[in-house]
């Protein structure tokens, strides 16, 4: 198998490529990239740049399947539009016409607010809130009119994280306490579990009748939970105090923000594990690899 990857120095991206160099069937990997970087040994570089989409017309040829998890996550509107959109729509026509499988890592984001409660595939409808939701929910777009597969992946979560937790820590330490008392309850993912799931979606040889897949580890956590069990392994304490929902210093938070305290988002992750064969372990209270914990040390204050 043949298998281009997008944002493989990325997140998520960084956990896929280092799973498609262990598995037998993959014969060749090629990544594509905008900056001129060292690879392994056994993985050839593509220059392309998604913001720049001249760039990247023709990187598909000869790929069996291209894996896209690639994304802008930041604050520039018109970059998220042009890496996200228009990136992904050029991205899924290159595949259309090279005859490549495309699969493209998405977050459960899109969905917008919740409550969520373990929704199925086709539950809920998309609703995305913020300019980046937005533009990954047009890329989506791009991808299943391409007849490619989209994994919506939870909250995701182990080295190379920097958004979700720990954001999450800073903001509660920010705050003094839990908006909500921290109640609501979350799907998230470890990064390792994400990664397996679309390598081998993306070994099947395209018998997966579905488009759309939630990626999300089989046993929801509250807020509150996740982050003192995460927190505790790291040596940080943590604020005891509930704040009201309508307390007047949560005037600047984004609601979204604030909603991943104490309003349910889950969703049922069972369609992609019984498509791919994968068994997660749940665990109540997510545990870290010496590596994660070596990671948010790093990156937590």
């Amino acid at each position: 198998m043949d298998v281009l990857l997008t944002g493989a120095t990325g997140f998520v991206g960084t956990a896929v490529l280092a799973r498609l160099r262990t598995l037998p069937g993959v014969t060749r990997i090629r990544v594509l990239t905008r900056r001129a970087e060292p690879a392994p040994h056994d993985v050839e570089v593509v220059r392309g740049d998604l913001a720049e989409t001249t760039t990247i017309v023709g990187a598909t040829e000869g790929a069996d399947v291209v894996i896209h998890a690639a994304a802008y996550v930041g604050s520039d509107e018109r970059l998220a539009a042009r890496v996200n959109d228009a990136g992904t729509r050029t991205l899924a026509a290159d595949c259309t016409r090279s005859g490549a499988r495309l699969i493209s890592v998405s977050t459960t984001a899109v969905y917008g607010p919740g409550p969520h409660s373990l929704a199925r595939e086709g539950e809920v409808g998309v609703h995305p809130v913020s300019a980046v939701s937005v533009s990954r929910s047009a890329g989506e777009a791009h991808v299943l009119s391409a007849g490619g597969k989209v994994v919506r992946a939870a909250l995701t979560f182990g080295v190379g994280d920097r958004w979700f937790i720990p954001t999450a820590l800073a903001g509660v330490r920010a705050l003094g306490g839990w908006v909500g008392a921290g109640s609501g309850r979350l799907s998230t993912v470890h990064v390792s579990s994400l990664s397996a799931q679309i390598s081998l979606l993306a070994a099947d040889p395209g018998t997966v009748p579905e488009s759309i897949f939630h990626a999300a580890d089989p046993e929801p956590v509250t807020f509150r939970e996740m982050l003192t069990s995460v927190a505790r392994q790291l040596g940080i304490d943590l604020p005891g105090e509930d704040i009201p929902v309508d307390d007047p210093r949560l005037a600047d938070v984004p609601p979204q923000l604030l909603q991943r305290s104490f309003v349910d988002h889950t969703y049922d992750g069972d369609l992609l594990r019984r498509r791919t064969g994968w068994h997660a372990h749940p665990e109540r209270h997510p545990r870290l690899s010496g590596e994660d914990l070596d990671w948010y040390a790093s990156v937590t204050r």
